[in-house]
């Protein structure tokens, strides 16, 4: 709940509208930005990817189905967002701020230099980078 709050019930990566649970849109899923199984194969203990600041929401289908992210990087500009939604945490005195803070530093500059080296670290080992599907705007 405290993640999907900010992403206003949409998948962070193409904006379907999702739901946590019992509903007929999609159903949600947490999603590791930078993939949970690069952890002991590049980052050991030195970067913690169960991190609030690397937890997103996302569909079933941008998460794991055909043509999903799977194991692979988002490209950089899904980075820049999910840099602007770690700041947004922050400067809105979320609860999790002071998590996001303590894992990725105290300044704008510093959490955007820590979320490049990652993402950058994790691309020089071999991630793959996925681009997220461009979906239709909703009619209304």
């Amino acid at each position: 709940a405290a993640l999907g709050g900010y992403q206003k019930g949409c998948c962070f990566y193409c904006s379907t509208e999702i739901a946590e649970a019992g509903s007929l849109v999609a159903l949600a899923e947490v999603d590791h930005f930078i993939p949970w199984s690069s952890q002991q194969v590049i980052f050991d203990d030195a970067v913690n990817l169960d991190g609030v600041w690397n937890l997103v929401i996302a569909c079933q289908e941008c998460n794991r189905g055909t043509g999903g992210k799977f194991r692979n990087l988002p490209n950089l500009a899904t980075l820049k967002r999910l840099h602007a939604r770690n700041e947004f945490y922050v400067l809105s005195h979320h609860p999790l701020r002071e998590a996001i803070i303590a894992q990725m530093g105290r300044s704008p500059d510093n959490r955007a230099d820590y979320l490049q080296q990652v993402w950058q670290t994790a691309h020089d080992h071999g991630l793959a980078i996925w681009e997220p599907p461009q979906r239709a705007e909703k009619a209304f």
